[in-house]
Order: structure tokens, then C-alpha cells, then sequence
């Protein structure tokens, strides 16, 4: 997988928590309405793509600048 960096995965990750916690709270706090209940499912995805990202985040090697050092250039 391609490098990303740090601070982009961090602003990825935290959008994607806020999104998702707001789709669930608005899900489940209108009662009878299966569109809402949708929204409350999405809301679960977005948290699960904030972890697989979270995730990314932490187990994602730094990019090196001797590899640039090492060519000469």
C-alpha cells in the first residue's frame, strides 16, 4: 500500500468517528422510521473505516530519507 501521511490519516480517522457517531445518535434517536435506521448503519461503517484507517495509522512504517540519500541524488 502506498505511503499516506501521518496527519492526513489523523484528520481521515477523526472525520470519519464524528460522522459516524452522528449518523448513529440520529439513528437511533428518531423512533419508527427505517430510513433513520439506514442512517444508523451507516454510521457503524463509518466507524469501522475510522478504525480500518486508525488501524493504517499506527502500523504504517515512516518514510525514510536515506532511501533518497542512497541514489545520489
Amino acid at each position: 500500500m502506498k505511503y499516506v501521511k501521518p496527519n492526513r490519516l489523523k484528520i481521515i480517522t477523526l472525520v470519519l468517528f464524528a460522522s459516524g457517531g452522528f449518523g448513529i445518535i440520529v439513528g437511533l434517536g428518531v423512533p419508527g422510521n427505517q430510513p433513520i435506521l439506514m442512517m444508523s448503519f451507516m454510521g457503524v461503517i463509518n466507524i469501522c473505516l475510522a478504525g480500518f484507517f486508525g488501524f493504517i495509522f499506527l502500523t504504517q512504517e515512516s518514510k525514510s530519507e536515506q532511501r533518497r540519500k542512497k541514489y545520489g541524488k
